[in-house]
């Protein structure tokens, strides 16, 4: 998978750029607008316009932990300005971004650092453009264009997220923005590992039950 692509890469060759990325996971308490910069798009425009976003804890409503939010959703993550609906309505959502990262994790077991420790939660509602967003250090999730779709099938979010977290994987595995064959051939491979564990579940599923 080079950067002239040459089709679906090796699980050995995925396997390998996965222990380099998952060797260098990165925490930033402040991301700066300038931040986004740091994507280097390609003719396939990945930039949208973004807040900078800072870390904060979250209300036990929301379901605790911690995310990156714009200033202005801060009194609503932290429980000072409650909102008892978008409360339930994000919880529904982290709630799939957890059910996405135990799926690719299951699939691909290498990326469980990563998914740990490199991609991150996000709620910016003051620009919801875009749904993820990728540095050489970390992976954010924008939660916020999610909320509407929090009370449709869940499946149908947890597949969203699940492509979503792995069309930026791809993207820290190229180590840039662009679309080009090798993030293409990268994205492909990851899809390809966790599509054949979803179908193998489903198969041993059925055998269980039968």
């Amino acid at each position: 998978g080079g950067e002239g692509g040459g089709g679906v890469i090796s699980r050995g060759e995925l396997e390998q750029q996965i222990r380099r990325i998952s060797a260098s996971a990165g925490d930033k308490r402040i991301l700066p607008s300038s931040a986004f910069a740091a994507e280097e798009s390609g003719r396939e425009e990945c930039l949208r316009p973004h807040s900078a976003l800072t870390r904060v804890a979250v209300h036990a409503a929301i379901g605790g932990g911690d995310l990156f939010a714009d200033a202005q959703s801060l009194p609503f993550l932290d429980g000072s300005r409650p909102d008892a609906t978008r409360a339930r309505k994000l919880k529904n959502v982290r709630e799939a971004v957890k059910t996405a990262k135990e799926a690719i994790e299951t699939a691909v077991p290498s990326l469980g650092r990563v998914l740990r420790t490199v991609v991150k939660e996000g709620f910016d509602a003051a620009c919801t453009g875009y749904l993820g967003w990728c540095t050489n250090e970390m992976i954010l999730i924008n939660l916020a264009p999610l909320l509407p779709r929090s009370s449709s099938s869940s499946d149908a979010l947890v597949h969203e997220l699940v492509t979503t977290i792995l069309h930026e994987i791809a993207h820290l595995l190229c180590g840039g923005g662009s679309h080009g064959p090798a993030w293409r051939d990268k994205y492909d491979a990851l899809i390809v590992q966790v599509l054949a564990c979803v179908k193998k579940l489903e198969v041993c599923s059925r055998c269980s039950t039968a």
